[in-house]
C-alpha cells in the first residue's frame, strides 16, 4: 500500500483548490453576466423599461416595466449579498494558501479551511439559486423557458475542458472527442 506524503497531499490539495477556484471564477462570471446591472453603451437613463441600468438577462428576456420593479429590488439585495460572499470566500482562500505555503504544513488546519471554503461556496450557489427562483416567480412562462435555456446554454459553453458540463473537446457531453 503506497504512503501519502505531505507533497502527495499538498498536491492533490492544491489540485482540489484549482477546481474549487475555476467552479468560483464561474459562478461569479455568471453572477455578473446575468445579474449584475450594467449600463447598456450608447443608452442614458430614461430609456424605455430602464434597460440602461438593466442586467442583459432581463433586457434580452424583453421583462416589462412593471416587472422590473419587482426584480430590481431583489436584484440590488442579490448583488450586495453576493458582493459580502465573494469577499468573504476570496479571504477564506488566501488563508488556505498561506496555510499550504506554511513550513511546517498543518493538515488538520488545511481540512478545515478547506471544509470553510465549501460551506462559503454553499451559500453563495444557495443565494443563486434562491435568486433565480424568486425571478422565476415574476416571469411569464416563456420568460422563465427562455432565461434557463439561456443560462443552460451559457454554464455549458463557458465550464473548464473535462467538466462533465462542457461541451468543449474531450468532454462528456461534446460530439468532438
Amino acid at each position: 500500500m503506497k504512503t501519502m506524503t505531505i507533497r502527495n497531499l499538498l498536491c492533490q490539495l492544491a489540485v482540489m483548490l484549482s477546481i474549487s477556484l475555476n467552479v468560483a471564477f464561474i459562478a461569479v462570471w455568471m453572477m455578473h453576466t446575468f445579474f449584475f446591472c450594467q449600463t447598456v453603451p450608447g443608452q442614458t437613463e430614461g430609456t424605455s423599461m430602464e434597460s440602461a441600468s438593466m442586467p442583459p438577462l432581463y433586457r434580452d428576456l424583453g421583462i416589462a416595466p412593471e416587472q422590473w420593479k419587482r426584480i430590481e429590488p431583489q436584484a440590488k439585495t442579490f448583488r450586495e449579498q453576493t458582493t459580502l460572499q465573494r469577499k468573504a470566500l476570496q479571504t477564506l482562500q488566501e488563508h488556505m494558501l498561506e496555510l499550504m505555503a506554511a513550513t511546517p504544513v498543518d493538515m488538520s488546519a488545511i481540512r478545515s479551511k478547506q471544509k470553510e471554503i465549501l460551506a462559503g461556496r454553499n451559500q453563495l450557489h444557495g443565494l443563486v439559486i434562491e435568486h433565480l427562483l424568486t425571478v422565476k416567480d415574476i416571469l411569464t412562462p416563456e420568460q422563465q423557458k427562455t432565461m434557463f435555456t439561456v443560462i443552460r446554454r451559457q454554464c455549458l459553453e463557458s465550464c473548464p475542458p473535462g467538466d462533465m458540463y462542457s461541451t468543449k473537446r474531450g468532454s462528456p457531453l461534446s460530439m468532438k472527442q
